[in-house]
């Protein structure tokens, strides 16, 4: 039998859990997610002004909002620790695509808006959302391994060989 690392009891710890209890916490990331998804597409109030003009009336509720949580870094960090937390939980590929499609939507953003850097140290910022992104691939590894039968061995003795 092989050993479990530390990691893995984790994620499959978190893994479970959320399958023991898996309507509230599916409701609850429903909310957070749909919270998110608000909170960066109303960052750019003209693009959604034809169908909501409550953004437009009340833009100085959003910028106090935006200047108290920076969407590209606070934000963004928090998008990421929701993103990796949803790849442990969730096995769907379609929610995994969606969520990395919109992380990947909002990195770009921030990368564009800062490229008036004045130095490389600037790039520090992306530290954390490489290192999501890494340990979204180790989680999607692990999990991978753990649900896929055990391979066979690649040698069997021959029976004369006994």
């Amino acid at each position: 039998m092989q050993k479990i690392s530390k990691p893995d009891q984790v994620i499959f710890h978190i893994y479970d859990n959320y399958h023991k209890h898996k309507k509230p916490i599916s409701i609850l990331m429903g909310v957070v997610n749909a919270v998110l998804f608000a909170y960066y597409f109303l960052l750019a109030p003209f693009i959604l002004t034809p169908i909501f003009t409550w953004v437009t009336i009340h833009e100085e509720i959003w910028y106090e909002i935006y200047e108290v949580i920076n969407p590209f870094t606070i934000g963004s960090y928090t998008l990421g620790a929701i993103v990796l937390l949803q790849y442990i939980m969730y096995d769907g590929w379609v929610i995994k695509c969606l969520l990395s499609i919109f992380y990947g939507w909002i990195l770009l953003m921030s990368l564009v808006l800062l490229m008036g850097m004045t130095s490389a140290w600037d790039l520090c910022v992306y530290i954390p959302h490489l290192v999501v992104i890494i340990l979204c691939g180790i989680v999607t590894y692990r999990k991978w391994k753990r649900n896929s039968p055990e391979e066979p061995p690649l040698w069997k003795p021959n029976e004369n060989e006994r």
